[in-house]
Order: structure tokens, then C-alpha cells, then sequence
């Protein structure tokens, strides 16, 4: 009787949320959802600021967030923190850049990062180059979220479903509401994610801490014999736990999170730039935010739960309180957090293939097709592209999720090329393009020998070079009077 429990009721839940997603995934009633390509990618830009940072939550905040994020906690202490560090720093060049990324995406109906650093640099070189890594990136943060998303599905069923079944649920769900309506229907699943996803953390959180621990102040007190909790180097012996792999960490995520392709376009929507000000804003609290799943970690280790693998932690934590409906709530988090990722990575790919690669192919070639068509080729990219990332997924499940920290080691190269973009006119495309290849060079080579220079991520050592590489090419220009000014 209890085991049926523990299957009905958060099955009942989980049914529930899929069939308000549906709902909103096919709103506005009955009108006609897109005409245009640009519609079909930035919802024609009429989003308020706290639709946009509803957005922002859903795009950026994974069920990762909590399938590891809560056992990185427990084994690395207060290491952890970095995420909050590291948000702040988003939301800080969020609050810089957008404006700008927006006239521009106004001027020009540019849609991608790819195709705003081609507006700026007026070279194609760094379009493509930049295309490749943003599409990598995003295959990348789409297969580990199919993953992850089958991995919670799973688990609701008591792993009795098999992988291809447990993945193909909410995929289908997703690929629904996009085919549908493209961005316009994504913002509206995303806003209703979003609240979920940041209601949701804060009362999970406070309803562990609350049912292993008789007070707030009880939690303070266990945490206070664990001060080893505020050592971040050396952590438990942790030989990865330092401060140059943290100072790695907050940097590559902070400026590669605004260059992700699914967070990077969220600078073209909004009525005008005012909007987007306000919701880097909005986001910023976001950085106290990622404190509230951090504390679910802590609370497991002043518990004395042993580290555990990923997959198990958190569920670990739920199943000890004996609260179903908690359980069941629980579930819904983790999936509106996938979903909410899984959709516009989905979106952003296929705006990657179908406008900055397939379009601009066809353009050269003196080859147009209608928007209609265009419109069609996204919906089969869109497709194509879940299936390829669903095999892979099946294929590689347990090493899909060590792809997250290389996708912002990779996209972060992309920052050098966004800032000189939008705050210089001294760097012109083939300094920007030079910077991200010989960072590429660096980041591979480093990967694959599995170096760390003196303690510091491949990706980070990377991004100094990068920066480096502008600087130098910008200094040996004005020496040769050779500078040309940026578009």
C-alpha cells in the first residue's frame, strides 16, 4: 500500500503539471502563432521584464541544479557557493550588455550571438567559427538534460520504466508546444517554469531543513560543528576543492552564462531595452536564490548522509521525510527545471542551423526560399536534433553530465569577441576571431593532456590568452597605424 503511494500520487502531479504545459504551450486560444521566422525565434520581442527573467530562471537553473548540485554540496562545503558568485557576475553583464545586444537585434533582426557578432565585425569567419562552438554548446546542455529528465522520470516510476520510455515523455511534451509555436509558445511554458522552478526551491528547501532539524536555529547550530563546511581549500582532503579551481569555476560560468545559447537570446526579447535592464535586475536576486539548494546539501551532511552519486542524494533526502505530496512536489520541480532548459536549447539549436548557417548558405548561393519554408526546416531540425541527442543520451549515460563545466569552458570563449563588440571600436573581426582560435587551440590541447596550470580549469587559462590575444593584435596595429574601426 505505501509502495502505491509513493507511484499514484506523484504520478497524479507530474500528469498534472505536463497537462498545464500542454495548455500553455498551445496559448493564446486559437490565434495564428507565428508568421515570420524572426516570430518563430523571438515571439516579435513583446515580453514585459518579469517575463524575461522568468526566462532567465528556467533557461539558466537546470535539474541539475539539484540531481548534482545537492551532493556537489556535500562533498565540496561552501566550494559550492560559487554559484551564487557566479550569478552575480552574469546578472552584472547581463545588466551591461543587453541593451546594447538589443538595439542591435532591433537594427539588424539578428537572432543568435553568432549572428550579433557578425553585425558588429561585419565578418563572416567569426559568424561560422562562432556558430560551431554555440551549436556544440547547446547539443551539449540538450543531451544532459534529456538525460538528467529521463533520470527523474525514472526515478518517479521507482525505476521501473525503461530509458527510452522514461526520456521519450517529456521530450515528446516539449517538441509539442515548439513545432507549434516556436519562441512564443516557450515563453509562455518558460514563465510558468520559472515560478515554479523559483517558488519551488525555496519551499523544498525549507521543508527539508524544517523536517530534519526542530528549528532554524537548530540547522545554524549543527552547521556550526561543521566549520570545516567554510574551508574551501582542502575540503574533506579534496584535492579539487582550492581556490584556483574556484576562481576558475566563478569566472568561466559568470562570463559564459550570458554567452550560452540559450540564455544569449533573451536579450533580443522585451518591448525595449528599459526591459531588459530590469530584468537583469530581477535576476540578480537569483544569486541569494542558488543559497537555498545549497543548504538542502549542508543539511544532508550535518546529517551525517554519506556522499552519495548524483542520482541519489536528493531523493535520498525526500524519501527520509516520509511526505509523499513533498515527494510528489519535488518531482515537478526537478522536471518544470529540465523542461524549462530542454525547450529553448531545443529552439536555440535549430535557430543556430536554420538562420546563421542554412540561411546564409542559401543567401550566397542566390537561393531563397519563403519564411514558410524556413519555418518548416526549424521544425524538422528541431526534430532531428532531440532524436540525435536522445541516442546519445541513451548511449553515454554516465559521462553526458561531465559535459556541463565543458560547455562553459568552451561558449566562454565567445566573451573576449562580445565585449569588444559592444564596449570597443578598436577590435575589429579578424583580432576577435584570432582570440577564439588560439583559445581553442589552448583548451583542447590542455583537455586532452590533462593539464591544470597551477591549479587554474583548461577553460580559464584559455580565456586569459584570448583576452590576450586581442590585446596584443590591437597594440601591434596601432604600431603599424593599422587599426581598423569596429562596425
Amino acid at each position: 500500500m505505501i509502495l502505491d503511494k509513493y507511484l499514484a500520487i506523484p504520478f497524479i502531479m507530474i500528469l498534472g503539471y505536463i497537462v498545464i504545459t500542454m495548455v500553455l504551450g498551445f496559448l493564446p486560444y486559437g490565434r495564428k502563432r507565428v508568421d515570420t521566422l524572426r516570430d518563430f525565434h523571438t515571439a516579435a520581442a513583446s515580453t514585459g521584464s518579469t517575463v524575461v527573467f522568468l526566462c532567465l530562471m528556467a533557461s539558466i537553473f537546470t535539474s541539475s541544479t539539484w540531481t548534482v548540485w545537492v551532493s556537489f554540496s556535500v562533498n565540496y562545503g561552501v566550494f559550492t557557493l560559487y554559484c551564487s558568485v557566479y550569478i552575480s557576475i552574469s546578472a552584472l553583464l547581463y545588466f551591461f550588455l543587453s541593451d546594447k545586444v538589443y538595439l542591435v537585434g532591433q537594427a539588424s533582426e539578428t537572432l543568435t550571438l553568432s549572428g550579433f557578432l557578425m553585425e558588429k565585425y561585419k565578418n563572416a569567419k567569426i559568424r561560422n567559427v562562432s556558430s560551431v562552438i554555440s551549436l556544440i554548446t547547446v547539443c551539449f546542455w540538450i543531451t544532459i538534460e534529456i538525460t538528467t529528465l529521463g533520470e527523474i522520470v525514472n526515478f518517479a516510476f521507482s525505476q521501473r520504466l525503461p530509458p527510452l520510455v522514461a526520456v521519450s515523455i517529456g521530450v515528446l511534451v516539449i517538441l509539442a508546444y515548439i513545432l507549434w509555436g516556436g519562441l512564443e509558445s516557450v515563453i509562455w511554458t518558460s514563465c510558468f517554469q520559472g515560478s515554479i522552478i523559483t517558488v519551488g526551491g525555496i519551499v523544498l528547501s525549507v521543508m527539508l531543513c524544517s523536517y530534519y532539524f526542530d528549528s532554524f536555529g537548530a540547522f545554524g547550530e549543527a552547521l556550526s560543528h561543521h566549520k570545516d563546511l567554510l574551508v574551501v581549500s582542502g575540503y574533506k582532503d579534496n584535492p579539487d576543492a582550492n581556490m584556483h579551481l574556484w576562481t576558475s569555476y566563478v569566472v568561466l560560468c559568470g562570463v559564459g552564462a550570458v554567452c550560452l545559447p540559450q540564455v544569449f537570446p533573451r536579450m533580443f526579447m522585451g518591448k525595449n531595452k528599459w526591459v531588459q535592464k530590469k530584468a537583469a535586475v530581477l535576476y540578480s536576486t537569483a544569486a541569494l536564490w542558488c543559497i537555498f539548494f545549497v543548504a538542502i546539501g549542508f543539511a544532508a551532511l550535518t546529517r551525517d548522509m554519506p556522499y552519495m552519486d548524483s542520482k541519489s542524494q536528493i531523493f535520498t533526502l525526500l524519501y527520509g521525510t516520509g511526505n509523499v505530496y513533498l515527494l510528489g512536489f519535488a518531482y515537478v520541480v526537478f522536471i518544470a527545471a529540465s523542461m524549462g532548459t530542454l525547450d529553448i536549447s531545443l529552439l536555440s539549436a535549430s535557430t543556430l542551423l536554420t538562420v546563421d548557417i542554412s540561411e546564409n548558405f542559401f543567401k550566397n548561393q542566390n537561393i531563397f526560399f519563403s519564411q514558410g519554408s524556413y519555418i518548416k526546416m526549424s521544425r524538422i531540425i528541431i526534430v532531428i536534433i532531440a532524436v540525435l541527442c536522445t541516442a546519445i543520451s541513451l548511449l553515454y549515460n554516465d559521462a553526458v553530465i561531465k559535459l556541463a563545466l565543458r560547455s562553459y569552458e568552451l561558449v566562454a570563449q565567445l566573451f573576449p569577441a562580445l565585449f569588444y563588440a559592444c564596449f570597443s571600436k578598436k577590435c575589429d573581426g579578424r583580432a576577435a576571431l584570432a582570440g577564439i582560435l588560439v583559445a581553442c587551440v589552448i583548451l583542447v590541447s590542455l583537455t586532452l593532456a590533462g593539464i591544470r596550470p597551477f591549479g587554474f580549469m583548461a577553460g580559464f587559462i584559455a580565456l586569459l590568452a584570448n583576452a590576450l590575444t586581442v590585446l596584443v593584435y590591437i597594440a601591434l596595429a596601432k604600431r603599424t597605424k593599422e587599426i581598423p574601426g569596429a562596425a
